[in-house]
């Protein structure tokens, strides 16, 4: 893993943390190769 993924991966680590307070409503997963899906619902 680079450092480019190593950063990308914790900017998405923290925004999931951020999300939680939604519960169910608001989910941040990957989806590979294409990137990451916010799912909204």
């Amino acid at each position: 893993m680079n450092g480019d993924s190593q950063a990308l991966y914790a900017v998405v680590s923290r925004l999931k943390k951020k999300l939680e307070p939604a519960g169910g409503a608001v989910q941040l997963s990957a989806v590979r190769p294409d990137g990451y899906r916010l799912s909204i619902g």
